[in-house]
């Protein structure tokens, strides 16, 4: 829909509502103008996130174990879904003496809800941008449930990696 029809729908909506009322046109406007942000909402999107065994930690560091980026689904409604049916996905690393991501493999969330997930290996202190380009099986955009509206790309993930803590204590007096 381009702008012209969504403020059409929305007045249309907000008359609806207001049948009977006698509301004034320019309180009718006002409360179609309230309807816009709700009708171009996206039908799905995409997010990606950063967990070090199970738990979001950010920032990682070079011993976290079982680092994962995480592109999870969400309907209109912000519930998890499960990503469309034949999503291809790449995750990069803007720095990869840092940090490098491997190939999309499949995952689940706690609730068993399906995502798709990258592992995660920590090289060096520094920070990386991951960012996650995500298709449908012959390249097009991935479309949302009405099968027209794109879902837009997750936001890039600013990722820092921290040297970690001392391995162990050690104590020495010189020259014994």
């Amino acid at each position: 829909m381009d702008d012209r029809e969504v403020r059409a729908v929305a007045l249309a909506a907000a008359a609806i509502a207001r049948i009977g009322t006698g509301v004034s046109p320019a309180q009718l406007m006002s409360e179609a103008a309230s309807y816009v942000p709700w009708i171009m909402r996206p039908p799905a999107r995409m997010s990606l996130t950063v967990t070090s065994e199970g738990d979001q930690e950010m920032p990682l560091t070079i011993d976290s174990v079982n680092a994962v980026a995480v592109l999870s689904f969400e309907d209109r409604e912000k519930e998890p879904v499960a990503p469309p049916a034949g999503a291809l996905a790449t995750a990069t690393s803007s720095d990869t003496a840092v940090m490098t991501v491997g190939a999309a493999v499949a995952g689940a969330d706690a609730n068993g809800v399906p995502n798709i997930q990258f592992p995660l290996a920590e090289l060096l202190a520094g920070t990386s941008t991951l960012t996650v380009a995500a298709t449908a099986a012959d390249g097009t955009p991935l479309l949302g449930p009405d099968g027209v509206t794109p879902i837009p790309a997750p936001a890039p993930v600013v990722v820092t990696v921290n040297p970690g803590a001392p391995a162990a204590e050690v104590f020495t007096v010189p020259g014994n």
